[in-house]
């Protein structure tokens, strides 16, 4: 459980950097604070999720802001799933940022700008710093429960990987078994 009042975050500094060009990052998420901006995932330059105060999800990532969702989350007893994959190098646009909620491909966006092929994203830059639950340099803590956070390095994976329906169709986790790659992890949470 992360409380902002708490001043509650993750962060890890890796040794060497991560791949640019092609990740993937799984969590689940309930919020319990809503209508202000909330950093999940922060790199020293880009912000690969965030809600903003209107409780809609961005990305700021390859420099700037690149989806931002029409749909508002705002119910605090649901459980989002997100997945959020980047893979610049695929020759396809809009298939080089993709973003999945629980286990259904966001496609409804405010603001929708894609890389140029084999791009790099401005993560692992300026350091090896990794912030989760609060921008690097800065506050916008998350106010929530997390669980089952994936970190893929070099590896662009679906939300099916992480993810099924059940016989009621409600989206479950389920255990992924897969390779993490040179900066990847996991946290059970």
């Amino acid at each position: 459980r992360f409380n902002p009042g708490d001043s509650a975050y993750m962060e890890k500094t890796f040794s060497g950097a991560g791949n640019k060009k092609t990740f993937t990052i799984s969590l689940w998420l309930k919020r319990s604070l809503l209508g202000s901006r909330q950093d999940i995932w922060s790199f020293n330059q880009d912000v690969p999720l965030t809600f903003m105060a209107d409780d809609t999800l961005r990305p700021f990532i390859f420099g700037g802001i690149t989806l931002q969702t029409n749909r508002r989350f705002r119910d605090p007893a649901a459980w989002y799933h997100i997945v959020f994959v980047v893979d610049s190098t695929s020759a396809t646009p809009t298939e080089r940022i993709r973003m999945y909620i629980n286990g259904e491909r966001e496609l409804s966006f405010s603001t929708e700008t894609y890389p140029s092929q084999n791009a790099d994203a401005n993560v692992w830059t300026a350091g090896t710093d990794l912030r989760l639950f609060r921008l690097i340099g800065g506050t916008n803590y998350f106010g929530g429960y997390a669980a089952e956070i994936h970190y893929l390095d070099g590896i662009a994976y679906d939300s099916s990987y992480f993810g099924e329906f059940d016989s009621n169709g409600i989206w479950i986790p389920k255990e992924y078994d897969g390779s993490y790659g040179t900066n990847g992890f996991f946290i059970d949470g």
